[in-house]
């Protein structure tokens, strides 16, 4: 072997086969989570007032038009009196797993398929801007997506609750569509003037759509927008892209102010208080610093190191120049700590739930868009960092040496049981399926509803469903008071607590 050559495995795993196993194992492993949503059923807040609102519309004359008609104008009224994420609000009212309870099912299959669209568009922008294969696109897109569903710490809230996934699920979903949108504008080469104005169009509704789901996607959204968009215009950017990107922002600006002024958001602080300004942002960003310790697990760190060789391969000849990674650390952390700011301020306990779910999400992207970028700014700077010429340009090869694709595998395997299987998405459906946990949950919901929908009037007797699966969402004790008078509500009868 010549000096200072290097050697290179001749048996590679292309982009296509990697894409296509993770893609395979990925189908694979959602399949218990469409499994067993067939069995899950509404929940609390998705009676009172949305599925009231939704199925009084729905008997009126079964028509979709009245029902969009009456969402509409329960969405007017909720922004006057309650909150402004009207966005989110009129999907609430939209409540069809509760006009027909047989079809809950679809809501998760709603938010996981939306979920997987989003990160394909998201891996696709990415790959593309760096003339990648776009198996390489499916295949970050199929890592990133088994990392939010798997590990994502509730998913009985964000995946298997309507009420709560059409705030933060469909936030998220939207925000990944946008940033996808706006690499190809910023990266790839002018389209027609038609397809340039469709896709400035989409964005601008998207922004407006992010900036009405919750306060914590519009507010870490706006701060991303303003540092992209000075970035833009101190460097001297082509107008083709600042412009746009400036019209974007605008927009999101607009709408986030539509949202947080909204006479019932006002209202509403007024209820809960709010916290000091300044010490919100302090505390958000220690609470980031703390959360990515914390999410940053074996997986993790397996999926990266998968990325990181063919991010590494494709960016050495993409012709894009990463020139501040430093730059794009900061301004990601601080749409990564903004998320947290807005909860924070309004005095939300913050370390539960679906915030935590949220912010989970948020770093997934951090991670992501740091990892390709990065690798992208040593890839552009081997020579200055004295590194060998890459695998592509040296054999013309694409891909990972199979042992090490291996052994990747056995790290993330690894990694996943020491996290627990039957704490992950997946693992806990298969278990919920495999037990019968899930069908038992069933019977007994089916059982209460029985009672609540039987013409006779007397006072039924209702208790609390003890056996509950981890992916859907239990009846807790604090909160039962709240949902025997939300189902005596909806249901129209006197409900006795029978715990």
């Amino acid at each position: 072997m010549a000096k200072g050559q290097t050697w290179i495995p001749k048996q590679r795993l292309g982009f296509r086969v990697l894409a296509v196993l993770c893609c395979l194992v990925t189908v694979a492993s959602v399949l218990p989570i469409f499994a067993v949503s067939f069995f899950n059923h509404p929940y609390y807040d998705d009676f009172v007032p949305g599925g009231q609102v939704a199925v009084n519309a729905w008997e009126k004359d079964h028509s979709i038009g009245t029902l969009l008609s009456k969402a509409a104008d329960a969405t007017a009224d909720w922004y006057m009196e309650w909150e402004g994420n009207v966005t989110t609000i009129f999907f609430y009212f939209l409540q069809f797993g509760v006009i027909s309870q047989s079809m809950y099912f679809l809501v998760t299959f709603i938010f996981v398929l939306l979920l997987a669209c989003a990160w394909l568009m998201l891996g696709r922008a990415l790959c593309q801007a760096m003339r990648a294969s776009p198996w390489l696109g499916w295949l970050t897109a199929a890592l990133m997506f088994s990392l939010s569903i798997h590990f994502v710490p509730h998913p009985n809230e964000v995946l298997f609750w309507y009420a709560a996934g059409v705030k933060y699920t469909l936030a998220f979903a939207l925000l990944l569509m946008l940033i996808a949108l706006i690499i190809r504008t910023s990266a790839l080469a002018p389209a027609t003037k038609l397809r340039e104005g469709l896709r400035l169009t989409t964005m601008c509704l998207l922004a407006a759509g992010c900036a009405t789901t919750n306060q914590m996607t519009a507010l870490s959204l706006s701060v991303g927008l303003v540092f992209y968009v000075l970035y833009l215009w101190c460097t001297k950017a082509e107008r083709r892209v600042k412009i746009p990107m400036t019209l974007v922002l605008l927009v999101a600006l607009s709408s986030q102010a539509f949202n947080a002024f909204a006479p019932g958001t006002i209202a509403k602080q007024g209820i809960t208080g709010t916290a000091d300004p300044i010490l919100s942002v302090v505390e958000s960003i220690t609470a980031t610093i703390e959360y990515i310790g914390r999410f940053t697990t074996l997986p993790w760190i397996a999926a990266l190191l998968l990325l990181i060789p063919l991010f590494y391969q494709s960016a050495s000849s993409c012709g894009m120049r990463f020139s501040n990674p430093l730059l794009m650390l900061i301004g990601s952390f601080g749409v990564l700590a903004s998320h947290l700011t807005p909860a924070i301020y309004v005095n939300l306990y913050y370390d539960s739930g679906r915030i935590v779910d949220s912010v989970y999400w948020m770093y997934c992207l951090f991670m992501l868009v740091n990892t390709w970028y990065w690798t992208g700014w040593v890839a552009c700077r081997k020579e200055t960092l004295g590194l060998h010429e890459s695998p592509k340009k040296m054999d013309g090869q694409t891909g990972l040496p199979a042992i090490v694709a291996l052994a990747l595998a056995v790290v993330m395997a690894v990694g996943c049981a020491g996290y627990g299987l039957t704490k992950m998405t997946g693992g806990a459906s298969m278990k919920a399926l495999v037990t019968g946990q899930a069908a038992r949950y069933d019977a007994a919901y089916e059982r209460r509803t029985a009672l609540l929908e039987a013409p006779e009037k007397e006072p039924v007797i209702y208790a609390p469903i003890q056996d509950v699966p981890l992916v859907f969402m239990p009846e807790l004790a604090h909160a039962w008071a709240g949902i025997v008078n939300t189902m005596g509500i909806f249901y129209g009868k006197e409900i006795l607590d029978g715990r």
